[in-house]
């Protein structure tokens, strides 16, 4: 999805944006290595993410880094319409 020309992704539970993270990376040709560079993680840690190995395991503030290392904001949005 496009918002005001950037790409949005949607991700109501952690599935969600586990596969979203990784098929991001994947767009901008970024190999795990890469990634968990930038973001400060272990590639180990990213793997783990991305295959959802370890769900209890995945610290936030891991998660979030790899979102901002991906350029994205991490937004919260209801969904109760009233």
């Amino acid at each position: 999805m496009n918002i005001d020309g950037n790409l949005t992704r949607l991700a109501s539970d952690a599935e969600a944006f586990r596969t979203s993270a990784r098929a991001v990376r994947l767009s901008k040709g970024l190999t795990q290595e890469e990634l968990s560079k930038r973001a400060g993680v272990s590639r180990r840690w990213l793997s783990r993410f991305e295959t959802g190995e370890d769900p209890e395991g995945v610290e936030l503030h891991k998660a979030l880094a790899i979102a901002r290392a991906l350029n994205f904001d991490v937004v919260l949005a209801s969904k109760d319409t009233q």
